[in-house]
């Protein structure tokens, strides 16, 4: 098999491809487009990407070298759609996760890895009755993680929810859905 590779480039807000810091591309037979994107404080770059079957992490640092690159397999399914780093550069990446969970249908997933790509832990949650949902975008603050998922209720009619969980995923805290 031909290697997939996508190319990440940072730089200045607004700035032009001629003021790129650096361009850097990862490169393997099981990695798929980049999906997601963020920074930590000491400008290393985590970029999430889906290889159709499991979430996947590649992080460069701030001079645009591939620190790792990770594949998070038997997770929970793939799309990751959303990234985020709290304080200690524990990373936090969302998306669509497993249509094993009895009604064939989606559920919000969430995985957290340390900052060198270990996986932590992980947790699916939503979705029950067969509509499906998926975490669009989501926020770590403090000991707290935000979600935002969008789905279908039981009529089909499109839903918003916001979730909070706590940073080891163990317990959803509150959940509203609009």
């Amino acid at each position: 098999m031909d290697p997939i590779t996508f190319n990440i480039a940072l730089g200045a807000a607004g700035g032009s491809a001629e003021e790129a810091y650096w361009i850097a591309y990862a490169d393997s037979s099981s990695y798929h487009p980049s999906i997601c994107t963020t920074t930590d404080s000491s400008g290393n770059v985590y970029t999430a990407f889906d290889d159709g079957s499991a979430f996947g992490l590649v992080q460069f640092d701030s001079d645009g070298q591939q620190q790792y690159a990770k594949r998070y397999a038997n997770i929970y399914g793939a799309d990751p759609r959303c990234i985020d780093i709290d304080s200690s550069s524990n990373v936090y990446i969302g998306g669509e996760g497993s249509r094993s969970n009895g009604t064939g249908s989606a559920q919000n997933c969430v995985i957290k890895t340390s900052s060198a790509g270990a996986l932590t832990t992980s947790q699916t949650f939503g979705d029950t009755a067969g509509f499906g949902e998926k975490t669009e975008d989501l926020v770590v603050d403090g000991s707290s993680v935000y979600c935002a998922s969008e789905g279908k209720d039981s009529s089909g009619n499109g839903i918003f929810t916001l979730t909070k969980l706590s940073t080891v995923l163990n317990s959803i805290t509150w959940e509203r859905k609009l």
